[in-house]
């Protein structure tokens, strides 16, 4: 009885099983930093961590077909495995965690997880925490919104049907849900 022929896949161009291994290396390695952020919350030392758990692979092949010095990264807060793969280390992903002045990121003035890198290519990002509701009337949909940073202003006609030559300040409200219900 002859013996079959072992069958193996072969790579796409440029993927190494050295870059395999790598690449599982990080991934590993995401995953222990988010089994640490989620005990030291349990522990009630860090007072928020958010995980990544189940999409290690596609951050880790996403930051892999970047080109690092060239590609910026532009994350978003759940994304630690591509962060850690575009070069934060270990240490500096638990430090954020803290919220304390060694985090490089912010120090400590950010939600976990808001890497600012620039040297690295990577990018900062905000995360809203309430949401800002402008109340419009139903004809005010051709004015002009302009938002900067935290202030928003609106140019054209006036905000209420009532009196039309009247100037009056926007109409601005927080609340827990971005739009009403339909």
């Amino acid at each position: 009885m002859k013996s079959e022929p072992k069958v193996r896949a072969s790579l796409p161009e440029g993927l190494t099983p050295e870059r395999l291994l790598e690449m599982y290396y990080y991934m590993v390695l995401t995953r222990t930093c988010d089994d640490r952020g989620f005990a030291l919350n349990r522990q009630g030392k860090i007072p928020f961590a958010a995980t990544c758990q189940g999409h290690e692979a596609i951050q880790v092949g996403a930051a892999f077909a970047l080109r690092r010095g060239v590609d910026w990264l532009v994350p978003y807060y759940r994304d630690t495995c591509l962060a850690l793969s575009f070069g934060v280390t270990p240490r500096e992903q638990l430090m954020c965690l803290f919220a304390r002045k060694g985090d490089i990121f912010s120090s400590g003035r950010q939600f976990p997880n808001h890497y600012s890198v620039p040297d690295r290519q990577i990018a900062s990002i905000s995360s809203i925490i309430a949401t800002l509701r402008l109340l419009f009337q139903p004809d005010d949909f051709h004015d002009t919104v302009q938002v900067s940073g935290s202030s928003c202003e609106i140019s054209g006609p006036s905000r209420r049907r009532a009196s039309s030559t009247s100037r009056r300040k926007p109409v601005l409200a927080r609340t827990q849900r971005a739009w009403p219900s339909r």
